[in-house]
């Protein structure tokens, strides 16, 4: 008997500690009681008093006898499988399961009300040969949309000693909207640096998951060189020139799948100058004049669209100051004769500026400027 006890106990546990949604592995309690029935018949377990009351089988220990029967009416339910969160995609409507063990009834409840179109299942594991109880239910767009507030769902199951509920599972109207919070804008780097295309995507239930793609192609993992952030955003870890292209994030979950506006990616190899050219010769022979020296960014040589080098291409330097030899001013033609003044006069003038001195050189030698006539 002290063997079969410590069989009887392993296999609880095991029955007890499944997790959701995972095939049943552990041979199923019945086996046990419908080969120990018959003493169990005749001996009752002093700790339990008679056979009508509740027995927990979801414990890691268990009496020394069980009563004989289906645990179904001595037990309360075991949960194998819990009803998990899901989603209502456009027309198709949100599925609901659990699967339940020592149960005489399954169906669910969803905001207090009892879902009257549960669909219900007897199995019986083929390996383990435990019995259980596989409850469905469809959850449509209209029955979460007519209710107020968050809808969720839970799995009751009955058995002859009383009733229990699964966790809560929350049914949600799938969504993703049309408009980026923050879509990629366009860039331009050196070759060489680091650059980040930022997005932040669309809102919608579930939260979308975010993927980008270089000229239309998806940019996958094993391109190193590119780096998915948690948030969305992309990284470019070390430019080159072939990053240059269009870059659009793509924001998808199980309602919708949105494309940004594609951003452009310029990356450009910034010139680098040639060596200064010689000095040119003077601008001026004499007085105020000037030099210069040039050089050409080609090396190496910037592509269309790229910057152009750094810092100016040419270079001025004032020449030395050379006296200019003077220069003797010079009378211009004259002018016209006036018209007739009052006292019948006429007059025309000319002026030293043609040319005038310069640099020390001498004024007109006639002092005359101005001409009278007289009529």
């Amino acid at each position: 008997m002290g063997l079969e006890v410590i069989i009887v106990l392993v296999l609880v546990a095991s029955a007890h500690s499944l997790p959701a949604q995972n095939t049943v592995k552990s041979t199923t309690i019945s086996d046990f009681l419908s080969s120990s029935s018959a003493g169990n018949e005749e001996k009752r377990n002093p700790h339990l008093g008679t056979t009508k009351e509740t027995l927990d089988l979801s414990g890691d220990l268990l009496p020394d006898r069980l009563p004989s029967g289906d645990p179904a009416h001595y037990a309360l339910p075991i949960f194998l499988e819990e009803p998990a969160d899901d989603f209502v995609v456009k027309s198709r409507p949100a599925s609901l399961q659990c699967k339940v063990a020592h149960a005489l009834s399954v169906h669910f409840q969803c905001n207090d009300e009892v879902i009257p179109n549960s669909e219900t299942t007897n199995h019986v594991d083929p390996e383990t040969g435990i019995r259980y109880t596989e409850a469905k239910v469809k959850i449509t767009r209209n029955l979460v949309e007519e209710f107020f507030g968050e809808y969720h769902c839970a799995c009751v199951a009955v058995s002859g000693q009383g009733a229990l509920k699964s966790r809560l599972a929350y049914v949600t109207i799938a969504f993703l909207k049309k408009e980026f919070e923050v879509p990629p804008y366009s860039d331009q780097s050196q070759e060489g640096k680091q650059v980040e295309l930022r997005c932040h995507p669309p809102k919608g239930k579930p939260e979308p998951k975010i993927s980008w793609q270089k000229n239309g192609q998806k940019i996958t993992d094993f391109d190193t060189n590119f780096i998915v952030t948690t948030e969305g955003h992309l990284i470019v870890v070390h430019t080159k020139l072939e990053d240059s292209a269009n870059y659009t994030c793509v924001a998808e979950n199980i309602a919708n799948t949105r494309y940004s506006t594609p951003a452009e990616l310029t990356i450009y190899v910034a010139g680098g100058w040639s060596a200064w050219s010689s000095w040119s010769a003077c601008s001026a022979t004499c007085g105020k004049g000037e030099r210069k020296r040039g050089r050409v960014c080609n090396n190496p040589v910037t592509l269309v669209g790229e910057r152009p080098c750094p810092g100016p291409a040419v270079m001025k330097k004032t020449c030395p100051m050379i006296p200019c030899p003077g220069v003797n001013g010079d009378w211009s033609s004259w002018s016209s004769w006036s018209s007739c003044s009052a006292k019948c006069q006429k007059r025309r003038s000319r002026s030293c500026s043609s040319p005038p001195p310069s640099n020390g050189g001498f004024d007109c030698f006639e002092s005359t400027r101005t001409e009278d006539y007289a009529q």
